[in-house]
C-alpha cells in the first residue's frame, strides 16, 4: 500500500510530466481570482491557439472549437486579429463562424502561407471573398465549402484560376453548382485527390460534361463522392473509368440514372479501388 511520501511523489511526477498549457490550468491562483469567463477563454486560448509543449503560436488554428470553448460568435474582428497576430497560419478552421467576405479579405492580407481553410456554412461568403483569398492564398490545397450558400459557377471559376495545386475541394450541398463550375475546377485543378459534390443536385441535369473533364484531367484523384446527385448517369461514370484510374472510394448514393454495366467497368480499371457505396440506386 502505497504511503503519503509515494503518494505525493506520484502526483508531483504527473504534474511534472504534464504540458505547460495544462500546468497553468493547475495554478491555484488562476482558479482563485479569475471569473469562471476568464478561465473558460484562458484556457480555450491557451488550447486552440499555442502548441502543446511550448506557448509558441500555432499555425492550425481552430475558430470553430474557440467559439464552442468560450461561447462567442467569431466575426470578421476576431479572424483580423488572429491572422494579425500570426501570419504564418497554414491551417484555419471557421466552420458555422459569422464570417463575411471582409473577414476573407482580411485573411488574404496577411495569411499568404495558408493551405488549408475550412468555410463550410459560412454563408455570407460570396465570389468577392473567394476572389481575394484565392489570388492571394496559392498556396492553398484544401478547402472546404460544405453547405455554403452562395457558392455558384463563377465562385468555382475564381477558385481554379489561381489555385493551380488544390488537392481536396469539398463543395458539398452547394446547391447552386451546376457541372459549368465542376468543369472549370477539372480543367485547372489537375492535381485533385479528393472532390466532395455530394448533394450538388444540379450536377449532370444538362449533361455529363462536368464529370466528363474530370475523368480527362484528374488523373490523380482517389476520393469522388457525388450522394445525392440524380442526374449523374452512365456517360459519366464511363468517361470516370476511362481517366480517374487511381479511385480508392467512389460514393453514389441516390445517382438514380445508374445501371451496372459502367460501373463495373470503372471498379475493373481501378486496382486500388476500395469502397463504393450506393444506397437507393434501384437500377443496380
Amino acid at each position: 500500500m502505497p504511503t503519503a511520501m509515494q503518494d505525493q511523489h506520484i502526483i508531483k511526477s504527473e504534474y511534472e510530466m504534464m504540458s505547460p498549457q495544462k500546468k497553468i490550468f493547475q495554478d491555484p491562483l488562476l482558479n482563485k481570482d479569475c471569473s469562471p469567463s476568464s478561465r473558460k477563454r484562458l484556457k480555450s486560448f491557451l488550447l486552440n491557439f499555442t502548441s502543446e509543449n511550448d506557448f509558441s503560436i500555432t499555425d492550425h488554428v481552430d475558430l470553430y472549437q474557440h467559439s464552442i470553448d468560450c461561447g462567442i460568435d467569431v466575426t470578421d474582428s476576431i479572424v483580423q486579429e488572429v491572422c494579425a497576430m500570426n501570419p504564418k497560419l497554414k491551417s484555419l478552421n471557421l466552420h458555422r463562424c459569422d464570417v463575411t467576405d471582409a473577414g476573407v479579405s482580411v485573411i488574404s492580407r496577411y495569411c499568404l502561407d495558408l493551405q488549408e481553410i475550412c468555410l463550410s456554412e459560412c454563408h455570407s461568403i460570396t465570389n468577392l471573398g473567394l476572389r481575394s483569398l484565392s489570388m492571394k492564398c496559392t498556396k492553398l490545397e484544401v478547402m472546404d465549402f460544405t453547405n455554403c450558400s452562395r457558392l455558384d459557377n463563377m465562385a468555382l471559376r475564381v477558385v481554379a484560376a489561381s489555385l493551380e495545386n488544390l488537392r481536396s475541394l469539398i463543395i458539398s450541398g452547394c446547391k447552386q453548382v451546376t457541372d459549368m463550375g465542376v468543369r472549370e475546377i477539372a480543367h485547372c485543378c489537375i492535381k485533385l485527390v479528393h472532390l466532395d459534390m455530394s448533394g450538388c443536385e444540379r450536377i449532370g441535369e444538362f449533361g455529363n460534361y462536368g464529370l466528363c473533364a474530370v475523368g480527362q484531367h484528374c488523373h490523380e484523384l482517389k476520393l469522388l463522392d457525388m450522394r445525392g446527385c440524380p442526374h449523374v448517369s452512365d456517360a459519366g461514370i464511363r468517361a470516370l473509368g476511362r481517366g480517374c484510374t487511381k479511385l480508392v472510394e467512389l460514393h453514389l448514393s441516390h445517382c438514380t440514372k445508374l445501371n451496372g454495366d459502367a460501373l463495373l467497368k470503372l471498379v475493373s480499371r481501378c486496382q486500388d479501388f476500395v469502397t463504393l457505396t450506393f444506397i437507393g440506386c434501384k437500377k443496380l
